[in-house]
């Protein structure tokens, strides 16, 4: 999500040369299947002498390249609502970039970034495509392990396992509900 938000403040706020770019590259993604985008990530770290294939972070690394546009619409609907005024406010009164960030900005642009961060938590945990072609049994995500468990036949553990997943994401959302409403 801090990804996202910086991408939506510079997409949505400032007037830097090649914003409308970077939001491009951003959805670009979303044009590719999940299986597709997995196997060039694949073939791309271990082709490269960066030593991630196989551990968590080209997961990690997949997962914000397939998922950032889900956070930045999230967060971008939340910016365009803030008014320029508000910051230009804040440096008048002597705040500086970051004093406005803390105190002003961000404050404005909790519910977003709950939302959001709530919503890419959800989806993290039933990926499934892009999850079985680049994890390990050392990190096996939940998609893969639910899949693997029904072709055992475990369903006792796969009911348990599903019923967790539910849980979690039940109690997730109840904390996005509780912590991203404005206070009254």
């Amino acid at each position: 999500m801090f990804l996202a938000a910086l991408v939506g403040y510079i997409t949505v706020k400032t007037r830097v040369f090649g914003r409308g770019l970077l939001e491009s590259l951003t959805f670009l993604p979303w044009a590719f299947p999940s299986t597709a985008l997995a196997i060039g990530l694949l073939w791309a770290y271990v082709q490269m002498p960066v030593p991630i294939y196989a551990t968590i972070w080209i997961l990690l690394i997949a997962y914000v390249t397939r998922f950032l546009p889900y956070g930045l619409r999230s967060v971008s609907s939340t910016i365009v609502q803030i008014h320029k005024e508000l910051e230009e406010a804040s440096q008048v009164c002597g705040g500086g970039f970051w004093s406005t960030l803390r105190r002003i900005l961000f404050p404005l642009m909790r519910p977003g970034l709950i939302a959001g961060w709530i919503l890419l938590a959800t989806i993290f945990m039933r990926e499934f495509s892009l999850s079985l072609f680049l994890y390990t049994p050392d990190a096996e995500p939940v998609g893969p392990l639910l899949y693997y468990l029904w072709l055992d036949g475990l369903t006792g553990p796969l009911g348990a396992l599903g019923i967790l997943v539910s849980a979690v994401s039940a109690a997730l959302v109840a904390v996005a509900y509780r912590f991203s409403r404005v206070s009254e």
